[in-house]
């Protein structure tokens, strides 16, 4: 696999933004909850945060509330226990059509420089089956960032860098974030052409890299093509628009 030159792209951003992730596993029987907000800021002027659950359905059902350390180890996403952020009450039923409030508290002094990252997981506890059910039975859950600000300032900074795989024919963009804050990507595309929108590959999920981290958007890519001298990077965040230039020397990819 050949490493292909990286461009730097600074982002001047003075603050953190941005929409939250939110994941659900939703069962066969129609059981629903909501939860907002959809991001929960802390830092040293605001220790704690309130969240609401919300029942969308006829039934009471007995949730489960829980704050994990959020990392990105090899630009993979990671979850582990913390006792540096506090959630209560950790275990709750919720009425039909009713609500909770879950407070969260910050445990811990924030880091001086940079953002720390977390997720509060509010996940179904399921109940026994009933003899006659016949679906799949799986815990509804939605995981939500938590992100802790230090006092000052702060930033993500992001290079984009690509591999190419002539082998399996796979093209891979990475984007290291060496900030001190995170970004969120809403979309990203390599263009063969800078002006041309679908010249290229396009992944359209959306991914957070975290300050310290780097995530991989990957592509198949048939046999036979050329890649040019420069591949260019188009990306949604939310910190705007961004645009980078890859260089590369062309490589067909062989059968």
């Amino acid at each position: 696999m050949r490493r292909l030159a990286s461009t730097w792209l600074r982002l001047a951003a003075s603050g953190v933004l941005g929409l939250a992730s939110v994941c659900a596993l939703r069962p066969a029987a129609a059981s629903s909850f909501t939860v907002s907000p959809i991001q929960i800021d802390l830092g040293a002027g605001h220790r704690t945060a309130v969240v609401t659950v919300h029942s969308d359905q006829d039934e009471s059902m007995l949730l489960q509330a829980q704050v994990l350390a959020w990392s990105q180890p090899g630009g993979v996403d990671a979850l582990v226990d913390t006792s540096e952020v506090l959630v209560t009450p950790a275990v709750f039923t919720l009425a039909a059509h009713g609500q909770q409030v879950v407070r969260i508290a910050l445990r811990t002094d924030p880091d001086r420089v940079l953002e720390r990252d977390f997720r509060l997981i509010v996940q179904e506890v399921p109940g026994a089956v009933q003899p006659n059910f016949t679906g799949l039975n799986i815990a509804l859950r939605m995981s939500l960032p938590v992100f802790v600000l230090p006092a000052g300032k702060v930033a993500p900074a992001v290079a984009f860098s690509a591999d190419w795989d002539a082998v399996s024919h796979q093209l891979s963009v990475v984007a290291t974030n060496s900030g001190s804050a995170h970004i969120q990507f809403r979309g990203l595309e390599a263009r063969l052409d800078a002006n041309t929108e679908g010249s290229g590959w396009r992944d359209p999920v959306l991914k957070y890299v975290l300050p310290g981290s780097r995530m991989t958007w990957h592509w198949d890519v048939p046999a036979g093509t050329v890649l040019p001298p420069q591949l260019y990077i188009q990306a949604d965040s939310d910190q705007g628009p961004l645009s980078a230039t890859v260089e590369t020397a062309a490589s067909p990819a062989q059968p």
